[in-house]
């Protein structure tokens, strides 16, 4: 069911883009030939907009040698740069309902259109998503697992893409006999974070989880050097990073709220429920209108019992 109500999200969220595609279809699997792929990687696998990254007990002469030695055949092609449209405009506010018959569980998402690490307010969204939910600590997992039993788990994700990237709030399997107030749980906190101040000790604690979470993985040569490729893609400035946790520690609850209100505002939030929609339906009903669709994604026809 998640990859149903992924599928579902991205369509209601992405509203035509190509952002939309989370895998290509049956049919277009079973024509893929030998002859299609190698066409699609002589096009496109040249060196011209790539960027070599090692991390490691080794020096700028060791690795440019090493780079050299295995790539010195690799000819540029003269290939422009890929070129990709920006989703948007924030479609409207919709309720979604994948029926899947006989599903023994409920899972929710809840979310909308997000933004590209390269937006002026992509760190806004990531601190407004680490008091949301980045964790079992936070939030929605607090007040659906922890307060109310209604899931297993429910977290929060944002999720940067170049064109434009999404957030998200999902729960882990819901019985149906509590299905609806967890998604009531969930819009809930949506309305708190809009409505209410975060408070002080709130974002200490949050302030420090982040940086101590940066610390951490910095530790590792993986993601230092993750960093430096994404510093190079984005044109980031040279001390991006060591700017980093004073950057954390500078958020204000003021500014939150602010950005809270016109992001997670109720007219661009999507609903997609998966389940057995004839258990569902009923009561989905009272959150607005509702698109039914099959595990393929078609529009059906669900009458309540």
């Amino acid at each position: 069911s998640r990859f149903l109500g992924m599928e579902a999200f991205y369509k209601a969220v992405y509203n035509g883009h190509a952002g939309a595609r989370m895998s290509p279809d049956a049919k277009t699997v079973k024509g893929l030939k030998r002859e299609d792929l190698a066409a699609f990687h002589q096009a496109n696998y040249h060196p011209d907009h790539m960027v070599i990254g090692i991390a490691g007990d080794i020096t700028m002469q060791q690795a440019q040698a090493a780079a050299s030695e295995m790539f010195a055949s690799w000819e540029k092609a003269g290939i422009p740069a890929p070129e990709y449209s920006q989703a948007g405009p924030v479609p409207p506010a919709e309720i979604t309902l994948v029926h899947r018959p006989h599903s023994v569980q409920v899972d929710h998402f809840v979310g909308t259109l997000g933004l590209g690490w390269n937006d002026p307010e992509a760190l806004d969204l990531f601190f407004l998503n680490q008091i949301l939910g980045s964790n079992s600590s936070r939030r929605l997992f607090q007040n659906l697992r922890e307060e109310h039993f209604y899931t297993y788990g429910c977290y929060s994700a944002a999720r940067f893409r170049d064109y434009g990237g999404v957030w998200i709030a999902r729960t882990q399997g819901v019985r149906y006999d509590v299905a609806e107030p967890a998604l009531r749980e969930i819009l809930n906190e949506l309305d708190r974070i809009r409505e209410e101040p975060v408070p002080e000790e709130e974002m200490k604690i949050v302030k420090r989880m982040t940086n101590g979470e940066y610390v951490l993985k910095t530790e590792r040569p993986e993601n230092v050097l993750d960093n430096a490729v994404m510093r190079w893609r984005y044109g980031f400035p040279a001390d991006y990073w060591n700017r980093y946790p004073e950057k954390i520690r500078a958020a204000a609850a003021e500014k939150v709220q602010k950005f809270a209100k016109r992001f997670l505002a109720p007219d661009r939030i999507q609903i997609v429920v998966v389940g057995d929609g004839t258990q569902i339906i009923g009561w989905l009903k009272n959150f607005g209108s509702v698109k039914v669709v099959d595990t393929d994604g078609k529009p059906i026809v669900l009458q309540q019992p």
